[in-house]
Parts: structure tokens; sequence; C-alpha cells
């Protein structure tokens, strides 16, 4: 039960309790992520470039046949055509690397390693950096909205770097506050 005179007082949904929950949250769904990108790496290994033209071609052949105008469909097969081996190299490695990075740190961060925390930012300003780049190549919302996120994550670490080597949230406060 929520005592009244702490909510009163602002202790009991204190701004630093947000953001503690908003930065595990964030580490979870990195973690998530990251384990995705390395299952679609290893995926990727099996699925060359023939393979990925019958898959596209099964995935859209009904479609096109039913509406021969449907964008998805057609944007699904233009991007089929143009998936080479060094395409699929590339791709994998990248899913690979990012997806292994990011697992590593969401492990560490989720485990209070104090020392991964500049770690984690500096990753992810590294990431942020090579989303701009290829939003610049490629202009993408979804970079777009991958790069405000990892923003964000960047904010939250820092505050939880700042708690866990601090103490409290309140005590950062004092600290900025008088020194």
């Amino acid at each position: 039960m929520i005592n009244r005179n702490k909510i009163m007082a602002g202790t009991a949904f204190h701004s630093g309790n947000w953001m503690h929950f908003g930065f595990k949250l964030s580490v979870l769904l990195k973690g998530i992520g990251a384990l995705c990108e390395i299952l679609g790496g290893i995926l990727l290994l099996y699925l060359n470039p023939i393979r990925m033209g019958r898959l596209v071609f099964f995935l859209t052949h009904g479609e096109l046949v039913e509406d021969p105008g449907d964008r998805l469909a057609n944007v699904l097969l233009h991007y089929s055509y143009g998936f080479s081996a060094g395409t699929q190299l590339f791709t994998i490695m990248y899913l690979l690397s990012h997806g292994i990075t990011k697992c590593l740190l969401a492990y560490l961060l989720w485990h209070k390693k104090r020392w991964a925390y500049p770690l984690a930012i500096g990753s992810l300003l590294f990431f942020i950096g090579y989303q701009i780049w290829n939003y610049c190549m490629h202009p993408s919302i979804f970079l777009v909205l991958l790069t405000v996120w990892d923003a964000v994550m960047i904010f939250l670490t820092a505050v939880e770097y700042r708690r866990q080597k601090y103490g409290t949230f309140k005590s950062i406060r004092r600290c900025s506050v008088s020194g």
C-alpha cells in the first residue's frame, strides 16, 4: 500500500525511480533486440541469394497474382533482386557484431558492472554515428527512431551510472547542487 505522506512529500514516485525503471526496461529491450540480431545473423548464414529470391517469391507470389501493384510485395521483390553474396556477408557481420556487442553490454549493465556504463555510452555513440552516416546515404524513419532510442538510452545510462557511483538519486541532486 502506498503511504499518502510519501506521495505528498514526493518520494513514492520520485523521478529517479522512474528513470531507474526506464533504464532497466531499456536494457532489457536492448538485450532482447540484441538476441534477435544474433538470431537473424545466424539465420542469414543459411539464406543465400538464391534461397532469398525463392523465399520472397513464395511469400509474395499469391499477393502479386491478386494485386500486381501491391507496394509491399513489390518492394520486397525489388530488394530480393539486390541481395548479393556481398550484401549477405555484410549483413551477417553487421548483425552478429552489433548483436553480440549489445548483448554483452546489456548483460554487464543488468549486473551493474560500473566500468560497463562508460563503455556502453561510447558504444552507443559509435552506433549513433554509424546510423547518422547510414541515414545520410539511405534516409529511413527506422534509423531516426533507432537513433532517438539510442540517445535516450545514453541519457538513462548516464543517470544510472551516476546513481550507481554516488548512491540514490537524492544524493546525486545533492552532489550537483553542492559541488
